[in-house]
């Protein structure tokens, strides 16, 4: 029997739990945060969402499970010769989760997926104990075949979301557009089943009647898993070397409000925006020295 070294599942577990925080980040992607004096705000948010589980990177390096990739059997062969094939995957319409035909580029997609989890080793039980430690904590196993659909769902399922496709290595082409009244916090994304997650970006109000906007998932640190590179037994990742292969963050966030704007962190500060009304825009990249911050009185 191989035993699991004690020492790899209490990295995982610890990692696992920190890296909570690491669970989604951005890829390419826009996003607006509008807030007015009358108390509404409108977020939104298109481009790419990082599910870091499901990456290339994160696969090979927390070893979720199996790392078979999902196929059928080729027929006619005994058990002892057979051999996976690619399957295509069921694409679904982002609008009601029906059935519909994948396009081209999306079955590219999942080919190429498909090929590099064919290539990957296979796992050892250490790796599938490891998995399960991370099913736990996370809600899903990496190495489910089916975990990107999952994901997928829980999504689907929540308002706000008007699309989510996979377009694969862990990243999802989405859209996110929510209004509402400022009488409480807003976090963005909050995800079902999943508590520990760090939002990308959350406005805070305070009992003065100022917000705090802030955008953690936007820092720069949170895009690569150097952290658990360099503390998995046997790596030499460090900080200054972050793992190949996972998504770069390449997008902006704009705030733009009819209130007092206290204090932020842009570059070059507020413009002037339509009906009186200032904006504030960060550019957000994986070389970004800091996260998004911004004080504001709406009223």
């Amino acid at each position: 029997m191989i035993r699991v070294p004690r020492l790899r599942l209490i990295v995982l577990a610890v990692l696992s739990a920190t890296l909570a925080g690491c669970l989604l980040m951005p890829g390419r992607f826009d996003s607006a945060l509008d807030l007015r004096r009358d108390g509404t705000f409108h977020f939104h948010y298109a481009g790419e969402l990082v599910f870091v589980p499901l990456t290339d990177a994160a696969r090979s390096q927390l070893a979720g499970g199996s790392h078979a990739a999902p196929g059928k059997a080729t027929p006619g062969k005994p058990a002892s010769e057979q051999t996976e094939v690619f399957t295509e995957e069921t694409c679904t319409r982002p609008d009601t989760g029906e059935a519909r035909a994948c396009t081209a580029d999306e079955v590219a997609a999942q080919r190429n997926a498909w090929n590099k989890r064919k290539a990957a080793p296979p796992a050892s039980p250490g790796d599938a104990r490891a998995g399960a430690i991370l099913a736990t904590l996370w809600g899903t196993n990496p190495g489910d075949p089916q975990a990107a659909n999952t994901f997928a769902e829980a999504l689907r399922r929540q308002a706000g979301w008007r699309k989510v496709e996979y377009k694969g290595n862990g990243v999802f082409d989405v859209e996110y557009d929510v209004n509402g009244r400022l009488d409480h916090d807003f976090t963005f994304p909050t995800l079902e089943h999943m508590p520990t997650i760090m939002p990308l970006v959350m406005v805070t109000r305070r009992a003065d009647g100022t917000v705090r906007i802030e955008a953690p998932g936007f820092a720069p640190g949170m895009g690569n898993l150097s952290a658990l590179g360099a503390a998995l037994p046997g790596k030499t990742n460090t900080a200054q070397s972050p793992l190949k292969g996972l998504p770069e963050m390449d997008g902006s966030l704009a705030v733009t409000t009819d209130g007092a704007i206290l204090a932020n962190n842009t570059e070059n500060g507020p413009s002037p925006a339509d009906a009186g009304a200032q904006r504030l825009i960060w550019k957000v990249t994986t070389g970004h020295a800091v996260a998004p911050t911004a004080l504001i009185r709406p009223n």
